[in-house]
Parts: structure tokens; sequence; C-alpha cells
């Protein structure tokens, strides 16, 4: 019922992929992301159910028509709107969330829905150093 409130970064990076990855696979493209300041979210995104995000990528990139796989997304995280989406989902529950039954899966849902918001993409490429070099220069 009282929760600290948590603290979001600044990016998530969004690895999108044809065929899922192994785990090692995942781990070598993930761990680069994972050692910069400032992104706390790393997902492997299996793109054929994606029809709608890739029009906004498309509308949002024009010049940027990356050609293989893996493709990386690096989206800004708005802390206030995911905290005002985790507010909505406990209003929306508050019985459950007045006995603290919300299922932790509820709240990732809810983070995921506002992290994972490809309007909010800065950069799109399928070069792996290019997205890294660009979260280097933040």
């Amino acid at each position: 019922m009282f929760k600290k409130k948590r603290k979001y970064e600044d990016y998530a990076v969004a690895i999108l992929v044809e065929n899922e990855l192994s785990q090692v696979e995942y781990d070598k493209l993930a761990e680069p992301f994972s050692d910069e300041i400032g992104v706390g979210v790393v997902s492997e995104i299996k793109v054929g159910h994606y029809v709608k995000e890739w029009e906004v990528l498309q509308r949002k990139f024009p010049e940027q028509q990356p050609s293989s796989f893996p493709r990386f997304v690096i989206l800004r995280v708005h802390e206030d709107k995911v905290n005002q989406a985790i507010k909505e989902m406990e209003r929306k529950n508050w019985w459950d969330w007045l006995f603290n039954a919300i299922h932790p899966d509820e709240y990732m849902i809810a983070e995921d829905k506002i992290m994972y918001d490809y309007e909010n993409a800065e950069f799109y490429t399928d070069k792996f150093e290019e997205a890294v070099a660009y979260l280097n220069n933040k």
C-alpha cells in the first residue's frame, strides 16, 4: 500500500528481432547497453506482432530504413508519464490496491506500455555500434 516510488532511468532500449535470440546472443547485445548510465531497461522484441509500431518508426525516421536484424530503438523514458500510468492502474483496481493485491505483472504491464511508446523513440538503427555511440554521447 505504501510503496517507495521507483526511480526510472532516462532511456530504454528495444532490440527488434525476427527470430528469438539465444541467451548468449541476447547477453552479447544487451550487456553494453546495461553498462551505460541512464539505460534502465533492455528488451528483446519480436517484430511479427508490432505492425502499428513499425508505422510509427517509419513515420518518425523516414530516412532510416534499416535492412537487417537486429535493429535497435532507443527510447526516452518519461518518469512522470510512467508514474501517471501506474496511478491510473491503481485507481482502476482500487480495491486490489487497498489490500495490496495488485500482482507485480500488472505494474510491469503499465510501465512497459509507457516505456515502449515508439512516439518517444530518439534513435533507430540496425548498426549496434551506432546505437552504443548514440548513448555514449548523451
